[in-house]
């Protein structure tokens, strides 16, 4: 059982550009809803429901709230401890994909809050730390499901890394991003850096992704790729433009 996933579709950025103007007004109303958050303090510790345990929780910030995004450091008081994001790829994934004990599903990037919540689900997790000479130690077309949160950013070579995800997905398998994301730009910006191929990824990003990035998905054989726009208030889902981006690989 799974509470509905709050969020909207969008699949292009001009798609994105006509939500948001009609979105204009719920956006403000929203922005000035945080703003009296953080001006009477419950920032740091609200109610709500946890969309994992189906249960009542307190949702917690140890960030400032003139931090970068404390909305995205709201933890949950439940055994599992999520913030924001993870939460929703947890959520997004009961809801919107459908999980089952026994699946295989391989983690990509560093250690993740959301692993333990998976394997006590039932699932074969596999986590693939890194590229090691440019491929993911997984063979072709080997895992249903994929996750890469937060990760792709620090990767120098993201475009191979790209590559192989589409290359261990299975047909029909599910691929689900969380990267930063600039949602009014249309490509993609990378810093530059003097790195050979085998290099360590980098403490530092070096990505911000524009609406590029889904077509660079579509081209590696990803369709029915898009934007996966969310917020509740009562999931502890607040922030401007949280996003998942998800795409099934073409048989």
């Amino acid at each position: 059982m799974s509470l509905r996933f709050p969020a909207t579709r969008i699949c292009s950025f001009a798609e994105f550009e006509s939500w948001a103007q009609n979105m204009r007004t719920t956006f403000d109303q929203r922005w000035l809803y945080e703003q009296k958050q953080i001006e009477s303090g419950l920032s740091a510790s609200r109610a709500g429901t946890c969309a994992l345990c189906l249960a009542p929780t307190i949702f917690h910030s140890d960030a400032p709230p003139e931090g970068r995004n404390w909305r995205e450091e709201m933890n949950c008081d439940c055994p599992k401890n999520l913030n924001n994001r993870q939460r929703a790829l947890l959520h997004f994934l009961s809801a919107r994909v459908g999980v089952a004990a026994g699946q295989t599903i391989a983690l990509v990037g560093r250690e993740s809050a959301i692993e333990p919540p998976l394997c006590d689900s039932g699932m074969r997790v596999i986590r693939l730390s890194r590229l090691v000479n440019g491929r993911l130690a997984m063979a072709d077309q080997a895992v249903e499901l994929l996750i890469c949160d937060d990760y792709l950013q620090y990767v120098p070579l993201a475009p191979v890394l790209l590559h192989e995800l589409s290359r261990v997905v299975q047909p029909r398998g599910r691929l689900l991003l969380s990267v930063p994301f600039d949602v009014g730009s249309a490509v993609t910006r990378s810093r530059l850096v003097d790195l050979p191929r085998t290099a360590a990824d980098t403490s530092e990003p070096l990505h911000l992704f524009g609406w590029d990035l889904l077509d660079t998905l579509r081209g590696l054989g990803f369709a029915d790729v898009a934007a996966h726009f969310y917020w509740s208030d009562e999931f502890g889902y607040l922030g401007p433009f949280n996003m998942i981006i998800s795409g099934e690989r073409l048989p």
